[in-house]
């Protein structure tokens, strides 16, 4: 990902994302209107972070297996951060629809479940009650519904993540009964299973993708936000760089399939 930069041995962003925190950083100080949805973007902000955490430390934990990590420990270890991964996703989607909420140009009658954010945006005028630009940003993440559900299965449904013990790769698969739930052929192993590291890299590149979308209509939106001067912000997490190389592999995994 060209957004992910290195400096001195460690990667950091300076993205549009960054850029919306550091500015209701100072709406909250002054206490303005925009900072209404201060915690929220914090919450957005940790939630990402814990995201490219378990990135890191599965990435770690597979190197413990060069050290005596057994199959068993590893295989338990790595679909609890499947899981997690998850979990954490769909909890900061929810953290988005709170943002749109509190900068909404109606405020107050935004729902704050993603999901039911996108269903109330196709009703007619709701679109203008959110306001256009930050309700077409909502309308065009077509990708959430698959993540949505694959939570939902594991949360909700009994469903299973299974890690297999392949000596370098991290292959996975979620089961809601006899059901496979992973299918998405640029990130497939086999018909059978998928690589985390290829489908971790396809959700979170089209995540950073949609981050930026909505950081910048809020900027415009929010008149306090849109009049700020644009900050130099580095934002640094050890997680990025297992990113890039993830994101890499998964370009070179689509090349292949042609």
């Amino acid at each position: 990902m060209a957004m992910i930069q290195e400096e001195d041995g460690g990667f950091y962003t300076s993205s549009e994302f960054d850029q919306l925190l550091a500015r209701l950083s100072i709406a909250h100080a002054s206490d303005t209107l925009a900072s209404l949805a201060y915690r929220q973007v914090v919450s957005v902000f940790e939630l990402q972070a814990n995201l490219l955490t378990i990135l890191y430390k599965l990435q770690w934990l597979s190197a413990q297996r060069d050290h005596g990590l057994d199959d068993v420990t590893w295989m338990y270890f790595a679909a609890s951060d499947v899981v997690a991964f998850h979990v954490v996703l769909r909890s900061l989607f929810d953290e988005v629809a709170e943002v749109a909420g509190c900068l909404a140009i109606q405020y107050g009658v935004v729902p704050q479940s993603f999901h039911k954010l996108q269903q109330w945006i196709s009703k007619p005028g709701n679109r203008n009650r959110l306001g256009e630009p930050v309700a077409g940003v909502i309308a065009s993440c077509d990708w959430f519904d698959a993540v949505r559900e694959l939570r939902d299965d594991l949360v909700h449904r009994a469903a299973t993540a299974i890690v297999f013990p392949h000596v370098d790769r991290i292959l996975f698969q979620i089961h809601l009964g006899a059901n496979r739930r992973v299918l998405i052929k640029p990130v497939m192993f086999n018909e059978h299973v998928a690589d985390f590291t290829l489908y971790a890299a396809h959700v979170m590149v089209r995540l950073v993708a949609f981050l930026e979308q909505f950081a910048i209509a809020i900027m415009a939106t929010d008149p306090v936000l849109a009049d700020m001067t644009p900050m130099s912000i580095k934002r640094g997490h050890p997680g990025l760089g297992v990113l890039r190389a993830w994101s890499a592999a998964l370009e070179l995994a689509i090349q292949a399939a042609g």
